[in-house]
């Protein structure tokens, strides 16, 4: 390391950063040759900063270590491409089995718990309209204040960062507003920050370089970007193009240990039957982030589904509200589960259903009951259990029996119970009566 001393005292400090960059740059490129067998990335940043501290009036704290940090990491790709230009072999690391397992072992720190991993990167889609910006926003409150998201999945207290390119300030303004006075709470020390309009752009190396600088000195631990199409000028239909967006954002990912949130809109509609699909553009979208949640409205609800989680079993689809619950306030809520919701009304709708076909009196066979309910778009599974329900609770009644005509094979009958004929109880299955009259299967 002491190649690296000389040419850094000789030079004035404010020309330091240069000095930095520059060493970092030769630094890495040893790295990455295998020339610095004994020491590892932690070794060699450490070493840096001791050079730092013997060299220039400048102090080893937080802001240079980030420097530092930053220009050893983010220099990866250029040196990496170098190296095979010239045809030179970098180091390869090679794990063992202990090794590997070892890795493993490691517990997953979670951002949002089970949804989004700390350093990962998630994506909420939804069409335009739903609400994926009122759902942005409540999270990055939670999590600023270390809270828990739709009072369901706990948030670790970080430093956010939004940066929205799609709202003007007013917008946010009132959006904010309103839900912090839907909270009860004032936003004072809340370790929330904004980034509106500010010409963030993934495909713009002169944006980004004035982003680096802010997140240098800001060091946000989460950031969340809203919308995506708004962050890039690649075609979002081809593939090469948005590899090299999602490289870019891999970059700052790894440069400044960022958790981050794209916000996206769906592709028009078109049949698709997994909701991951619905991603706009090049599914490399989809094989690029972390996490996915697809937001829809289904049967006048709007629905959260985690389509995607590559760390952990995906969540429950689950439904939320969005409601402004007095001037001024806007509540998003969790509303149950999404499965459990659809499954009580798809119940409710055919017990309607089956108490309309067995209105006229007559008892009508569960066979004719599933036909008729196939043509309305009823489930077999939904309408047994209906019949179940009504059946244990007295609305109906059932018998089974061989069917007129028929000389063997047995087959359940149901009728509305006013209509049962009280004089002549029938026998069931078992051949015993019941107290109801009916069979005691």
């Amino acid at each position: 390391m002491s190649a690296f001393e000389r040419p850094l005292r000789e030079i004035p400090p404010k020309q330091i950063a240069t000095a930095l960059e520059i060493a970092c740059r030769n630094l890495n490129r040893h790295f990455r040759r295998g020339l610095l067998p004994d020491y590892s990335f932690r070794q060699v940043k450490e070493e840096l900063l001791h050079v730092v501290e013997c060299s220039t009036t400048w102090e080893a704290d937080s802001e240079v270590s980030e420097f530092i940090d930053f220009y050893l990491r983010a220099e990866d790709t250029e040196v990496l491409a170098e190296l095979e230009a010239t045809g030179e072999e970098k180091a390869l690391e090679i794990l063992t089995v202990p090794e590997v397992l070892a890795l493993a072992g490691e517990e997953i720190a979670w951002s949002v718990q089970g949804i989004l991993p700390v350093g990962g990167v998630g994506i909420l889609s939804g069409s335009p309209g739903l609400g994926k910006s009122w759902l942005a926003l409540d999270l990055a409150v939670e999590i600023a204040r270390g809270g828990s998201w739709l009072g369901q999945f706990p948030c670790r207290n970080d430093r956010v960062l939004l940066i929205d390119e799609e709202s003007a300030e007013p917008l946010m303004r009132l959006r904010l507003g309103k839900i912090l006075a839907g909270k009860g709470i004032s936003g004072d020390g809340l370790n929330l920050f904004f980034a509106i309009g500010g010409g963030f752009n993934f495909s713009d190396g002169e944006a980004l370089e004035r982003f680096r600088v802010a997140f240098r000195r800001f060091q946000p631990g989460v950031v969340i970007f809203d919308s995506l199409i708004r962050l890039h000028r690649a075609d979002e239909n081809d593939a090469r193009q948005m590899a090299a967006v999602f490289g870019t954002l891999k970059e700052l990912v790894r440069g400044f240990n960022l958790t981050v949130l794209l916000i996206d809109h769906h592709r028009k509609p078109q049949g698709f039957g997994d909701s991951l699909q619905q991603l706009r553009g090049s599914s490399e979208k989809a094989a690029f982030v972390d996490t996915a949640l697809t937001m829809n409205r289904k049967d006048k609800r709007l629905v959260v589904e985690h389509s995607k989680s590559r760390y952990a079993e995906a969540v429950e689809s689950f439904i939320v509200t969005i409601t402004d619950s007095a001037p001024g306030q806007t509540v998003v809520a969790y509303g149950g589960s999404a499965e459990a919701a659809a499954a009580e009304e798809a119940l409710a709708s055919a017990r309607g259903f089956i108490l309309k076909a067995l209105q006229g009196g007559e008892e009508v066979s569960r066979q004719s009951i599933l036909e008729k309910g196939k043509e309305k778009g009823v489930t077999k599974k939904a309408i047994d259990l209906a019949l179940a329900a009504l059946e244990e609770e007295g609305s109906v009644v059932r018998e089974d029996r061989i069917p007129e005509g028929k000389t063997k094979g047995r087959a359940a009958f149901f009728a509305l119970q006013k209509s049962l004929s009280q004089s002549a109880p029938y026998i069931g299955g078992t051949g015993k009566v019941n107290e109801r009259g009916a069979s005691g299967e």
